[in-house]
């Protein structure tokens, strides 16, 4: 279920630009697919200051199928979080 990230792998911005279609059909695909099950799926983004989550959420919300995405900003945690 779960991979492990592969650290220091970089990809060019045209190799980048010429995998976007693709990989948007594929992640399309998958949500599809988990649409239909009986159990909702969640996907918590968290990370430093900077570290890009605002431009990740707003690029999922781009290409995903907006019927089937509810997205929740939470504030900064607390001293005890």
């Amino acid at each position: 279920m779960f991979e492990v990230a592969e650290l220091g792998h970089k990809v060019s911005k045209q190799e980048y630009q010429e995998q976007v279609p693709d990989l948007r059909v594929h992640l399309l695909d998958a949500q599809w697919e988990l649409s239909k099950l009986d159990f909702p799926v969640i996907v918590l983004i968290s990370g430093v200051d900077g570290a890009g989550k605002g431009a990740t959420v707003g690029l999922l919300n781009e290409w995903l199928d907006p019927r089937y995405v509810r997205t929740f900003a939470f504030g900064k945690p607390t001293d005890e979080e």
